[in-house]
């Protein structure tokens, strides 16, 4: 994840967070998301945990997410989901504007990195929301995690 961030920075992109929730065997009570620094997948109880990181560049706002296991897994899937987050006289709403998904066999690490442009008017909050699935020999494993960037300025 450090790479990511280093990469993150480079383009101009300024991250207030990063997310983590260790990934759950079917059946147990689903981790809760935490913030991090950094966090190895050796500390999180599976091996496995789904990093995410959402972040704006101008009026784009980029969701960028991560499994990663110390061992390879037989499958891992991912699905994200951008949603502008605003209120309405007294109502709150969500509305997703962007998604994406992925998935890969055989594999420790699997990114998926898509984007948003919020050009239009006003200032925006936006939240990403990730849910990730794991198979292997022991069953399958989830997680969810979300992050969010506030006051995005869309023009």
């Amino acid at each position: 994840m450090r790479q990511e961030l280093k990469k993150i920075e480079a383009r101009g992109g300024h991250v207030d967070k990063v997310t983590v929730t260790p990934y759950t065997k079917k059946g147990q009570p689903r981790a809760k998301t935490r913030t991090v620094n950094t966090a190895a997948p050796a500390q999180l109880p599976t091996g496995c945990g789904l990093y995410v990181v959402i972040y704006n560049i101008d009026t784009d706002v980029y969701s960028s997410n991560l499994t990663s296991c110390l061992t390879p897994q037989a499958n891992i899937d991912m699905f994200s989901q951008i949603g502008e987050d605003y209120w309405i006289l007294w109502f709150h709403e969500y509305d997703t504007v962007a998604n994406d998904e992925k998935s890969a066999g055989a594999t420790e690490d699997l990114s998926l990195d898509y984007d948003y442009d919020c050009h239009g008017d006003g200032t925006h909050d936006f939240q990403t929301v990730t849910e990730g699935t794991i198979l292997n020999e022991e069953g399958s494993s989830t997680a969810q995690a979300y992050d969010d960037v506030s006051q995005v300025k869309c023009g």
